[in-house]
């Protein structure tokens, strides 16, 4: 197995040629980056919610999430501007009002 990569579930060697970890069954889609736990100083995939090794949260991939969150609300915002401007003011209220929430929760650090 010249051309191998590992899964960022089990971190069992995948071929190339193969989609899915023979060990965990999860599909692999493109290449992982790895980065270090802080705690147990094991590899983790920057995706993982937490280190495999010691359970420890992942910080890059919460902070990530909420960052998608920001954005997403962020354009429902806008979008419910828009609407509220050119279409129709209920509707463009109540996107503004589900963006303004989304966004919040971004903010927040419940995730």
């Amino acid at each position: 197995m010249a051309n191998s990569k590992n899964c960022h579930k089990c971190f069992a060697v995948i071929p190339d040629d193969s989609s899915i970890c023979p060990v965990c069954k999860v599909e692999f889609s493109g290449e992982t980056t790895l980065i270090v736990c802080s705690d147990c100083k094991h590899k983790l995939s920057k995706a993982a919610k937490a280190c495999p090794h010691c359970g420890k949260p992942n910080g890059t991939a919460i902070r990530e999430k909420r960052e998608d969150l920001q954005g997403f609300g962020c354009l429902m915002i806008l979008a419910g501007a828009i609407i509220w401007v050119f279409l129709s003011q209920l509707f463009g209220m109540i996107a503004v009002i589900v963006g303004a929430v989304i966004w919040l929760l971004g903010l927040l650090e419940i995730f």
